[in-house]
């Protein structure tokens, strides 16, 4: 906004215009106007898609002149995101924050790779039932020579099919890669023993320091990712250095919500020496009660600032964990005078009976109380909630998003006139996917979305002569030839036990922990023996 127009945005302008508004751009200052017109002209002269399609200053002008040939005015479009009985609530849920976002639709969630285009066609005086749209997919054979003009002046192009890797971040396939990875350290290490959730405050001095005064953090989803990006690598160093004990074993995952702001979930295995076996081992770690405020006036403010849950239910019915009229976070919490093991894997924590506080205009006790750590809570000053735990169902927690499904949204496309919205025959209820601007940011900035402790070696499983093999697509028929014969880390190990009597006391699996895939003094890729390495296999 506010910015000279470039790129697409040049589209709804006639060619002459658009040319002297391309000259205007900072990145095309030194080009020839006059070569820019020839390439004009010469694109209208040969490329085989300019009589067909009709620019968009076309269909401004007609809309235009239909409100004046009415006496009506332009309409305005408006998209509102809805939140419908039946739907997943943690997935529909609607935005908490007034922020910028992206909202598009594909049927798995993906970003889409591809550019999908709408064109406007020429009427047809013979066929005037012709459709005035037509949309072009990225299957379309000629989607390139319609986006880039200048690489196909002639409309030929050759398509092909592009597959995502699974080191695609962020993609289903990598969660999915990334939960089996957390499986295997936990099937080596054993059960978690701590989970930890970080969320971004954006009250941090770090961040309002730096906003102008008309700027809300909203405004600043650059600055967002970067400070939660600081402050969660200096809460892991904390961590490493034995806040809790001896870290054996570890995993981290980023998450973005519509409430508009990042947060970590972080496992943690403790060694044997730093088991939590005690009551009194699970209070030394984990508080869930409101400090007295005149003894503790500093930490009473921090708890009440982030730890307090809801309040929901009666209290708060519209509450987004509410569903159904049923809590889904468990909430409200029993009170007790001394923290419990329960068998479920989480404890139940010592939650004395006091007398309420208001807050928030409503009146709250220690059932409200987020578990957290108190040194934590004070030294990074956001919501930070801090559990005992010792079942895998916390690993599949922080993988949530294989099995519940990316953020999305319901948008529904009104319009202030009294025409409506199917000119390409789009449903004006439209169900896409909600990228906040702090993930967006996130992404552009390239920080890691997952680490773990460990590098995890994955073992490949596959019948006779059906391996996958690997080649450049302009690789000539001899290489692949060659590339065929190539083994596999599973045929290799069959060999390994042919000739290594000591391999054949391990388990496929158990491989990697004493032998390293490496290329040999042949330069042929087999595993070999190593003494100071250490995987975890999966």
């Amino acid at each position: 906004m506010g910015q000279t127009p470039k790129y697409a945005q040049l589209y709804i302008l006639d060619p002459n215009e658009a040319t002297e508004q391309r000259l205007t751009v900072h990145e095309n200052k030194k080009c020839n106007m006059e070569m820019m017109h020839q390439i004009a002209q010469l694109l209208q002269q040969i490329n085989p898609f300019e009589a067909a399609y009709r620019m968009l200053k076309d269909v401004e002008a007609e809309e235009d002149q239909r409100a004046i040939t009415y006496g009506t005015t332009m309409p305005s479009i408006v998209m509102a995101i809805k939140q419908e009985c039946g739907q997943d609530p943690r997935r529909y849920n609607k935005p908490r924050i007034s922020e910028v976002a992206v909202v598009f639709q594909n049927d798995d969630g993906e970003p889409p790779f591809n550019r999908d285009i709408l064109v406007h066609l020429h009427p047809d005086k013979n066929n005037p039932l012709l459709p005035k749209t037509q949309r072009i997919s990225i299957l379309h054979s000629n989607l390139d020579a319609l986006l880039y003009p200048l690489f196909f002046p002639r409309g030929n192009t050759y398509w092909q099919t592009v597959i995502l890797p699974s080191s695609f971040e962020g993609s289903p396939r990598n969660m999915q890669q990334h939960y089996q990875d957390a499986m295997a350290i936990v099937t080596k290490y054993g059960k978690p023993d701590i989970f930890v959730t970080m969320t971004c405050n954006p009250k941090w001095v770090e961040i309002t320091e730096h906003l102008e005064p008309w700027q809300q953090v909203e405004h600043r989803p650059d600055l967002v990712a970067r400070i939660f990006r600081l402050k969660l690598k200096s809460l892991l160093q904390d961590i490493k250095n034995g806040l809790f004990g001896t870290v054996i074993a570890m995993v981290h995952v980023i998450e973005f919500q519509k409430r508009g702001l990042p947060r970590a979930h972080i496992l943690l295995i403790l060694d044997t020496n730093s088991k939590i076996h005690t009551e009194e081992d699970i209070d030394n770690i984990v508080w869930a009660e409101i400090p007295n405020q005149q003894q503790y006036p500093e930490p009473y403010d921090i708890v009440v600032s982030h730890t307090v849950h809801g309040p929901c239910g009666v209290l708060n019915p519209a509450s987004p964990c509410m569903q159904n009229g049923k809590y889904t976070k468990k909430f409200l919490k029993d009170l007790k005078q001394h923290t419990v093991k329960d068998l479920d894997g989480f404890p139940s924590y010592r939650r004395q009976d006091i007398e309420n506080i208001v807050h928030k205009n409503k009146h709250i006790n220690n059932s409200w109380i987020v578990p957290y750590n108190p040194y934590l809570l004070k030294r990074y000053n956001c919501h930070l909630n801090v559990e005992i735990c010792g079942s895998i169902k916390s690993v599949k927690y922080l993988f949530k998003y294989i099995y519940k499904g990316h953020d999305k949204a319901m948008t529904k496309l009104t319009s202030t006139s009294n025409r409506t919205l199917n000119q390409d025959k789009s449903s004006t209820f439209v169900d896409s996917r909600y990228v906040s601007t702090p993930k967006a940011a996130w992404r552009i900035f390239a920080f890691p979305m997952h680490s773990q402790s460990h590098a995890i070696i994955r073992l490949a499983i596959h019948l006779p002569h059906q391996q996958q093999f690997y080649f450049f697509e302009d690789a000539q028929l001899k290489d692949v030839s060659k590339t065929l014969t190539t083994t596999s880390i599973l045929l290799e190990w069959f060999l390994l036990n042919q000739r290594d009597e000591n391999a054949r006391q391990y388990l496929y699996r158990e491989i990697p922990e004493h032998y390293v895939w490496e290329k040999n003094l042949e330069s042929k890729t087999t595993w070999s023996k190593h003494n100071n390495w250490m995987h975890v296999y999966c």
